[in-house]
């Protein structure tokens, strides 16, 4: 070894890092003839550097810890690696390096294949991130609050029926067989558990951003999901009720990409996205962090847990294969060795054999690699192109790769069993749709219920039978964004577009892909002619635009006149005589669709064009622009016209998709961009005009939408910006698309009952307006609990009862007053003196503390529900003043100390069939809790104005509150009225089953039986499983 003349030598440029300080590095030394030079720094790292180190910043972990280590130098091109393995020991607690860069091993991998490159580099920041837009929406109300009436949302509403769509493009092995042998799945912010034999799905939408990764409980009845955000959560939820049992964040950054359940299922390993991407295993169901370490500096792809023990874990992914043992809170890593048996790769997936020791991984060439413990034993060819997904079975395995097929092998890996490709030739008659090109990239296999479950790059989900056929179960478009969406005239069908440069027809009834164009280019937009023949679509990148046959996707006519792309067609109402076509410049051409030429042009747009409807009788365009202007035409020729609001409003559109103008001014919110709101449609009934915005939500706002900030309703789902929807012909259903999440969701429309019925009692419309009255003013008994200030009545901070000094019993008890003059303790007196006759005979006791024995008092003034029986009737527990008082009823009572709420809600109790659910109620409120983990899910009551006697029920001030089977919630309001609740959707309203407030209520699941009481000074009890009015007067 030999002494470099200091750090500071030109010999030593190449071991500063950029905008390193001089202090960084703290020792520096050199091996000349191995030609390397070793440095310490300020971070705690050793690194190597070739020597001499000329170029800064050269290729290639203390100081207060008080430690000496001793390194051995390993020259390039030793071959005993044994002997090294050896040397370090496998449980000696030997980390591998982070820093990919140094590792000379991985040199010799090959290059990256265009998906995984692809992939690897993707990117999910977000510049605003889903979880900030409560706090920025609480903000801006706050500087924006003008105390202006807003106004009110419709009473309609929407449901989420199915979502055409696979979150395959990015992700892998996200796709399961459940208990059941339902198929579980995700594709934008919703979890999917479908149903192949009913064609019927449903949702878990607990989620704010995109879902990344998926995987299942060795049980099969539970799922966790990771997403995308600043702070990302993982879900574990019931694949049965769709419920949330936990949720798991704070460990993650940017996205959580891969997650896996330990072979107990009582722990979760996940991979972030951060640039270390960070390994973290959970205690699951408490919420806990167990361990966590730093993964690899490149993306890692799959983390897998070892069956056979339950401390290993295996990661994969670029340049990358590491087996992991959890050491306590940490981890200790060993990279696969690859010896002379096969070359680095990147590897693509992983999975266990029978035995603890046996790995099988896939690589990005096409190879399996068999691994005893670390080492490299075996490798072979096994696709043409990457392997992608690979599944263990019980006498075998499963793998599908980037060449489309699908291959089936022995328990040994040593023989392919069958090869399975998936074309058009092998689909089976029963299939839902088509397939979008021979042999896509597999990017997910399972096996189990007797067939092969498998997930495509494009976006599909097939079930592959042993005997050959291939069954299409879902279908959605591939990665790209989805912009264009259309609705057949007379038919529960709708027409999608993409970048994908694909054109689809769905079937919304049967949920299924009718039929399938291919494009030259992506495209934005499309439209269906008022008689459902024609169907047009407006290519993005060639900037054309072509007329098709809607039922078999021909050409019939194309136009190509712009240079910039097409964003906006309309066919003209009646006949689709014209066709409105508008473009990024800044014109609407017109074209007359009988002989194929244009007849006029819309000018005058100082910016771009984004929307255009149609007058009913075809002779008006009205156009929105990206400079937020609203322009009207004269068609056919084009001559522009000035319209006052007054007339807009008069006229009859025959649809409604503008963004802008003085009827939709509310669906604006505050210092919005002109951006944020990209596609409304207005109801053919005129009552409900549905928006889809940059924030991913689905609103519904009542029509016309005037003023400023109008209420609305909101729907979750999409995870990507809402790029449009429409309605169908009969408004039943509600049809978005979601941008760069490839999903198009169909909503079921839930119109308000168009009849009242009342069950307790015909109310007139005078009673109903003075119930409501009273409603507003509050009961007054409600009206002076809610306006109770017990923060007054705080000792503390009365000025009543301030007072001055020590209390009594913390007072220290003086024994002699005279100064003490000894530095030491005062000795006690040799001699009891008597103390001075008083004249009071009675010997004074010096108080030391109070035992309380007994309360007198319960609290009823302004609290309800809190008296109930213990131990089969044997005790009783209620409170009184600041004490919780258990008593027995033979024997007297025994006291118990307790906290209440902090917040003003009248009544809060836990389900009585559940450990982590339970309800609130008060002022103005219903809400529907979950306990989750380490974290708190709340959801507000809906007022479903599909169910019995809801139409028209405002939401009221809750009193009481009382449970029945079946996961339904009774609530007693101030108006007298009893709501009742399955889930937290209203599903009937008791009209008057008292005439004032209803204090409180009290149920027995067993019987099914309720017992209400309230202000009137009645007393009602009834059968709630017996519709729809239960109460009678008790006697």
């Amino acid at each position: 070894m030999g002494n470099v003349d200091g750090s500071l030598s030109a010999e030593a440029n190449g071991i500063w890092a950029k905008y390193a300080d001089t202090n960084d590095i703290n020792a520096v030394d050199a091996y000349f003839s191995g030609e390397v030079m070793v440095t310490g720094d300020d971070f705690g790292l050793v690194k190597l550097f070739r020597f001499p180190s000329l170029k800064r910043e050269g290729d290639l972990g203390g100081g207060g810890d008080h430690a000496i280590f001793q390194w051995r130098y390993i020259p390039k091109g030793t071959d005993n690696e044994e002997d090294l393995d050896e040397d370090l020991g496998h449980d000696t607690g030997y980390l591998d390096s982070n820093s990919e860069e140094s590792d000379s091993e991985m040199s010799d991998v090959a290059e990256l294949d265009s998906d995984i490159e692809k992939e690897k580099e993707m990117d999910y920041v977000r510049d605003v991130y889903k979880e900030d837009l409560n706090q920025l929406k609480r903000k801006q109300k706050e500087k924006n609050n003008t105390g202006e009436k807003r106004k009110l949302p419709p009473n309609e509403g929407i449901i989420l029926q199915f979502i055409h769509g696979y979150r395959g493009y990015d992700c892998r092995n996200n796709l399961f067989y459940t208990q059941t042998g339902e198929i579980i799945y995700h594709v934008a912010a919703a979890g999917i558990v479908y149903n192949k034999e009913s064609n019927r799905q449903r949702f878990y939408l607990e989620h704010t951003d995109d879902i990344l990764c998926l995987c299942i409980h060795p049980q099969k009845d539970i799922a966790a999901t990771g997403q995308v955000g600043r702070d990302p959560t993982i879900h574990i939820w019931d694949a049965t009720t769709m419920k949330t049992l936990a949720m798991l964040k704070g460990q993650h950054q940017r996205g959580v990409c891969a997650v896996d359940f330990s072979g107990d299922g009582k722990r979760l390993a996940s991979v972030g996205l951060d640039d270390n991407h960070c390994i973290v295993v959970w205690d699951w169901r408490h919420g806990e962090k167990l361990a966590t370490t730093r993964g690899h500096k490149d993306k890692i792809f799959v983390i897998k847990w070892n069956p056979n023990l339950s401390d290993r874990l295996v990661t994969v992914g670029v340049k990358h294969l590491k087996f992991w043992t959890q050491a306590g809170g940490g981890f200790n890593s060993k990279r696969g060795t690859f010896g002379n048996v096969g070359k680095p790769d990147t590897m693509m997936c992983v999975t266990f054999g029978k035995t603890a020791e046996m790995t099988y991984s896939g690589g990005a060439i096409g190879n399996i690699y068999i691994w005893n413990e670390f080492q490299l034993i075996k490798t072979f060819r096994a696709h043409e192109g990457p392997c992608i997904a690979m599944h263990s079975l019980d006498k075998g395995f499963v793998t599908g790769g980037k060449d489309g097929a699908v291959a089936l092998w022995d328990e040994n890996f040593e023989r392919c069993l069958k090869t399975y490709p998936v074309k058009a030739g092998t689909m089976s008659p029963n299939s839902r749709g088509c397939l979008t090109q021979d042999c896509p990239p597999i990017r997910s296999v399972v096996l189990g219920h007797g067939h092969i479950l498998v997930g495509t790059k494009n976006g599909e989900i097939l079930e592959v039978d042993k005997s050959g056929p291939v069954t299409i179960c879902v279908q959605g478009h591939m990665e790209s964004e989805i912009w264009g969406l259309g609705t057949h005239p007379s038919k529960n069908i709708c027409a999608s577009v993409s970048d994908d440069a694909t054109l689809r027809l769905w079937d919304l009834d049967e949920h299924r892909m009718l039929n399938l164009r291919q494009l030259k280019a992506g495209a934005r937009c499309c439209d269906f002619s008022p008689r459902g023949r024609l169907l047009q679509s407006a290519s993005k990148m060639v900037c054309s635009f072509t007329v098709v046959d809607s039922g078999t996707l021909k050409d019939i006519t194309t136009f190509h006149h712009r240079k910039e792309e097409i964003s906006d067609v309309k066919f003209s109402p009646e006949t689709g005589r014209y066709l409105a076509v508008a473009s990024h410049d800044n014109y609407v051409d017109i074209y007359n669709v009988m002989n194929s030429k244009r007849v006029g042009t819309c000018k005058g747009s100082s910016s771009y064009i984004t929307h255009t409807d149609w007058d009913n009788q075809g002779r008006l365009l009205m156009l929105n622009s990206g400079a937020k202007e609203q322009l009207f035409f004269e068609a056919p020729r084009g001559k522009r016209h000035a319209l006052r609001n007054r007339e807009i409003e008069s006229l009859n559109w025959a649809s409604w998709t503008c963004v802008l103008g003085h009827t939709c001014t509310g669906i604006w919110p505050a210092k919005s961009d002109v951006t944020d709101i990209n596609a409304a449609c207005l109801s053919h009934d005129k009552n409900t005009l549905a928006t889809g915005d940059d924030f991913g939500f689905v609103k519904l706002f009542e029509w016309p939408a005037n003023g400023k900030n109008a209420k609305f309703k909101k729907y979750v789902g999409h995870s990507a910006h809402v790029t449009n929807v429409r309605w169908t012909f009969d408004d039943r259903k509600l049809v978005s698309t979601g941008g760069a999440d490839t999903s198009l969701m169909v909503w079921s429309h839930q119109m308000p009952a168009t009849e009242r019925i009342f069950t307790a009692t015909v109310m007139t419309r005078i009673q109903t307006q003075k119930r409501k009255v009273r409603h507003l003013r509050y009961d007054s008994d409600v009206q002076r609990e809610k306006d109770m200030d017990y923060g007054s009545k705080t000792y503390s901070s009365n000025p009543l009862r301030e007072t001055a000094g020590v209390k009594p019993h913390l007072q220290q008890v003086e024994e002699d007053e005279r100064p003490s003059v000894s530095r030491g303790a005062a000795l006690p007196p040799r001699v009891k003196k008597r103390e001075v006759d008083t004249g009071n005979r009675r010997r004074p006791n010096k108080v030391q503390f109070l035992d309380l024995s007994y309360i007198h008092g319960y609290r009823g003034f302004d609290c309800r529900n809190n008296l109930h029986y213990l131990n089969d009737g044997a005790d009783i527990v209620y409170h009184a003043a600041g004490a919780g008082i258990v008593q027995n009823l033979e024997k007297g009572g025994k006291v118990a100390s307790g906290l209440g709420h902090t917040k003003r809600i009248f009544l809060a109790e836990f389900r009585p069939d559940s450990d982590n659910q339970f309800v609130t109620v008060g002022v103005k409120h219903v809400k529907f809790w979950t306990v989750a983990g380490s974290h708190l899910l709340g959801k507000r009551g809906i007022l479903n104005t599909s169910g019995e006697n809801t139409k028209d029920n405002q939401m009221q001030t809750m009193l009481s509150l009382a449970f029945g089977a079946n996961n339904v919630t009774f609530t007693g309001s101030m108006s007298g009225d009893v709501f009742v609740w399955k889930d937290h959707f209203l599903a009937r309203v008791i009209s008057r089953a008292h005439d004032d407030a209803v204090f409180t209520l009290y149920t027995t699941l067993k019987d099914g039986l309720i017992v209400s009481g309230g202000k009137d000074r009645s007393v009602l009890d009834g059968d709630f499983s017996v519709p729809p009015d239960p109460f009678f007067l008790l006697n």
